[in-house]
């Protein structure tokens, strides 16, 4: 598999002039606020029960399989949504597009590591991974630029036929992709059965203290990013912008997080506590954010979802160079499925708050507390290694 075909791949994912305004499209059928709400759930019920499976499956049967159903499920949600207008429907279509985030996570990246691995060259693992990320998220940028322009003047219909198209566009480079799968081809290296796959994963993520504060740094404080992120449009409002400015402003974050992406082998470079103390970096800004609430702190808001989106690339490739005999799509998996049942965790503390500025004065002291605590628990750990 090449670079160039994986990294065109990651931006046709995410080129999907829907994501901004999926919402509406909900609301204009005739939806309810609380049905909407509802709709989102159900978005997350695959994504958490099948996360673990689907990265099991990908080992043991084909990276590249899971990345065709992925993208075959992402084009049956658009096709559900273009057949119907109502609760059913738009249930259905999420159930798949929940299903197709849960095949392709740890697909993609077991994929790219092992078709590296194999060429020798699993050290420019970082750089391509860096740039996907990076393309990804200015697709993001675009459609939400995009999205809400043409569906004022086109309609959802046009809309949903675009992200459809662009999702078939997507299916076929996959089609073009080459399965290498490094795990499955040395059985002599682990106990082939479905139950051991999952307990070395778990074994190798808590096994000793540095393995752990790896995961635990992208599971808790890393992922503030993500959540917050489902705060952005309400932020940005609560700075007294308009419908098209927050659209501008939401598009324009993706691009700094294209950007945070793309500076990860650089900022790499600062050692092997950058992506601990790129967190940190990041907590105190969003701090700063939430205590002053200052319109003028804006950049420093842009400023902290650009070293996270870094650190967490950082994070990934550390992670992925660690892995040696066990499954690559596994190991991710399982920190994905923590991670979102953190988020889940964390959203139901988050309701009890009412206004936006707390949850931004909340989120940062707490990322800044727990990349604090794993800070020491990784200094303790580089300690008690033998000289």
């Amino acid at each position: 598999m090449s670079a160039v075909r994986f990294i065109a791949y990651k931006g046709l994912q995410n080129l999907l002039l829907i994501y901004p305004v999926y919402t509406l499209l909900f609301q204009s059928s005739g939806l309810k606020v609380g049905h909407i709400s509802l709709l989102l759930a159900i978005w997350s019920v695959p994504v958490v029960l099948f996360e673990i499976p689907s990265g099991i499956l990908s080992d043991r049967w084909s990276r590249k399989g899971m990345l065709v159903l992925s993208s075959l499920l992402k084009i049956c949600c658009f096709l559900f949504w273009m057949l119907g207008s109502t609760f059913l429907f738009f249930a259905l279509g999420f159930i798949a597009w929940g299903l197709a985030e849960a095949f392709a996570s740890g697909s993609e990246e077991a994929l790219l590591y092992d078709s590296l691995k194999r060429d020798g060259q699993e050290d420019r693992f970082e750089q391509v991974y860096s740039r996907s990320q990076a393309v990804g998220s200015i697709s993001v940028g675009i459609s939400c630029f995009a999205g809400g322009f043409f569906v004022d003047h086109f309609g959802f219909s046009f809309v949903l036929l675009s992200s459809l198209i662009v999702s078939f566009l997507a299916l076929l480079l996959v089609l073009g992709f080459q399965e290498v799968n490094l795990f499955k081809e040395n059985p002599s290296t682990h106990e082939d059965t479905t139950w051991a796959t999952l307990s070395d994963a778990l074994h190798f993520l808590v096994h000793s203290p540095t393995m752990f504060s790896l995961a635990a740094l992208m599971i808790i404080p890393l992922s503030v990013s993500g959540i917050l992120d489902e705060y952005d449009p309400l932020i940005a409002a609560s700075y007294g912008l308009g419908s098209t400015a927050i659209g501008l402003w939401v598009g324009g974050r993706y691009f700094l997080e294209a950007l945070g992406s793309s500076m990860a082998t650089r900022l790499h470079r600062l050692g092997s506590h950058a992506a601990l103390f790129l967190s940190l970096l990041a907590a105190l800004l969003l701090l700063s954010v939430g205590w002053l609430q200052s319109v003028s702190l804006i950049p420093l808001y842009f400023l902290f979802y650009l070293l996270c989106s870094s650190a967490a690339v950082i994070q990934e490739t550390v992670l992925q160079h660690q892995i040696e005999s066990q499954g690559r799509s596994t190991v991710h998996s399982v920190v994905s499925l923590a991670t979102n049942m953190h988020a889940i965790l964390v959203f139901s503390l988050l309701g009890l708050i009412s206004r936006v500025e707390t949850i931004i004065l909340s989120l940062g002291l707490y990322m800044l507390v727990s990349t604090s605590l794993i800070g020491f628990l990784k200094r303790r750990a580089f300690r008690r290694k033998p000289k």
